[in-house]
């Protein structure tokens, strides 16, 4: 090769180098700008008190947004607020994200995605918080797979202290809260014959289960899991597809 052909070649791969490294800084502005373009969205129509964290994975976002379509995108929070209970590290996956060209232009339109997964945690102060607003002050903790319950309850006709350690399970969109066990100072309970005496008196007892409905869901939204741990209630849902209008910008 000639001096001519080695710096026209040289002279080659510099121009390539500064048109890759220009592309990857592209993507890089683009992929940044949509992501705090989606943040603030989600954070103005959630009502959270903070932006979002909007992660656009996946190869070139440049090549992704000009199909409108993403492999998937997260969603991440420090903080949500729904029905009065705060949900703390909230986490949300969104799969096969496809968005209207009319919406990265700013024009308004739709996304969807094919599903996804979410997850929060639910600390027990803010538990606490709920329903003493809704009935009375109670202080809620671990005690290893289940919860304890314990405030001022009416027992045997009298207002004393009394603590429940209840079972958490899932069904659909309700919880169910199974008393294991029970006291009040210096005695443990026999919830096996106060089940007994319910029973043979014909008296409907929340020993059995009591139902809690999780209400404000959207239907998109299918509780699957639930996991007491020491800071609260660890939450696991799938989400079915869905579609979101967005107004023009």
């Amino acid at each position: 090769m000639g001096r001519r052909g080695r710096i026209g070649w040289t002279v080659g791969l510099v121009l390539l180098a500064v048109l890759v490294v220009g592309a990857v800084v592209a993507d890089r502005i683009a992929r940044t700008r949509a992501a705090e373009a989606v943040a603030a969205e989600v954070q103005r129509e959630a009502g959270l008190p903070s932006a979002p964290e909007v992660v656009f994975p996946g190869g070139s976002f440049l090549w992704q947004a000009a199909r409108g379509s993403f492999d998937f995108i997260t969603v991440t929070a420090a903080e949500a607020e729904r029905e009065g209970i705060t949900g703390r590290d909230v986490s949300v996956r969104l799969e096969d994200v496809q968005v209207e060209r009319d919406v990265l232009l700013g024009r308004g339109g739709a996304i969807s995605a094919a599903g996804g997964s979410a997850r929060a945690l639910v600390p027990y102060s803010s538990l606490e918080e709920r329903v003493e607003r809704d009935w009375r002050k109670v202080a809620i903790s671990q005690a290893g797979s289940e919860v304890e319950v314990t405030g001022e309850f009416t027992v045997l006709g009298r207002e004393q202290s009394l603590s429940v350690v209840l079972a958490v399970e899932l069904d659909g969109s309700t919880l169910v809260l199974t008393p294991t066990a029970a006291s009040v100072p210096g005695r443990e309970l026999d919830l096996d014959a106060l089940r007994r005496v319910a029973d043979r008196f014909g008296i409907e007892s929340p020993l059995d289960g009591v139902p809690v409905e999780l209400r404000g869901l959207p239907p998109e939204v299918r509780p699957r899991t639930v996991t007491v741990t020491q800071q609260g209630l660890r939450v696991g849902a799938d989400l079915q597809a869905m579609q979101v209008a967005v107004p023009p910008r």
